[in-house]
């Protein structure tokens, strides 16, 4: 389990510059890339939020 926190502890310690990245195995994609998902992306967002207790809107 400790190997698999660790590229999150990385964007946390050192966030991308920009408002919206995406992420996935390999590294880093843009959000312009094909293979990035915006509805996969908000369900995460309000996911995230929940889990947070700020809200469920918009969960599936």
């Amino acid at each position: 389990m400790e190997r698999g926190i660790e590229p999150i502890i990385a964007r946390v310690d050192s966030p991308p510059a920009e408002p919206l990245s995406a992420f996935t195995p390999s590294g880093r994609i843009s959000v312009d890339d094909p293979s990035f998902a915006p509805d996969v992306a908000a369900r995460i967002e309000a996911l995230t939020r929940k889990i947070l207790g700020q809200g469920s809107a918009g969960v599936r």
